[in-house]
């Protein structure tokens, strides 16, 4: 989990009670490596915090800082509120939309050569799940695009090529290529008539075209996709 620490509404010390609680330690890092890692037998909770925090706001256990993940201010603006129901009760959890989720895992390339094929595969379904590339694009920031267009990059390569969009099917494919055309391209205008990133109306179109309905692949839910 990433902490969102600048609302105020969680510390790493708050949460790291609560999981010493339900008997999970804290993990001492090796060497002058971060803080991350809560185990219990065999379970793991890993906590972490966004990348790019004011000094004021960085949390220390050990001495040593709080994994910062890199990536994780941006998806940290790109979320959607989950609410999760059980034994009459709820919990509400914050997580990354596709689009902070694709940004997060073009970081996750960049930094964790570990699996990066998992991360490419990943970013081929999450491509699949953007269901407006044009508007999700108004709501990129910062490194956004230089990490999609690094996941669009080597998805093109053969040696890296992603198993699952190799078999997604035609619709797919084309719903796949058509996000990753938009979300990394320059801030040009974007579409006939509408105001582009610049603020002032263009005539000037884009050169592909954007399906006006998303065949999710079987590994995404269901759901209409008519905008």
């Amino acid at each position: 989990m990433v902490l969102h620490i600048e609302t105020g509404s969680a510390t790493f010390g708050d949460v790291r009670s609560r999981l010493e609680s339900l008997h999970y330690t804290l993990v001492r890092p090796h060497g002058n490596g971060p803080v991350h890692r809560f185990t219990r037998d065999n379970e793991h909770v890993d906590v972490m915090v966004a990348d790019h925090l004011a000094p004021a706001w960085k949390p220390t256990a050990y001495g040593k800082p709080v994994f910062a993940v890199p990536g994780g201010t941006s998806a940290l603006r790109k979320t959607v509120n989950c609410d999760i129901e059980f034994d009459n009760d709820s919990v509400r959890f914050s997580v990354p939309d596709a689009l902070g989720a694709l940004v997060l895992k073009g970081a996750a390339y960049q930094e964790d050569p570990r699996d990066r094929h998992r991360h490419l595969d990943d970013a081929a379904v999450l491509a699949c799940a953007i269901d407006n590339p044009l508007r999700e694009r108004q709501r990129m920031q910062g490194s956004d695009r230089k990490r999609i267009r690094i996941l669009a990059e080597q998805l093109k390569n053969t040696e890296h090529g992603s198993p699952f969009r190799i078999n997604t099917g035609a619709e797919h494919n084309k719903h796949y290529n058509c996000s990753y055309t938009i979300l990394q391209a320059p801030p040009t205008p974007r579409c006939n008539g509408s105001v582009p990133e610049t603020g002032k109306p263009s005539n000037t179109p884009i050169s592909v075209g954007v399906p006006t309905t998303r065949a999710a692949p079987s590994a995404i839910q269901d759901r209409d996709t008519n905008r």
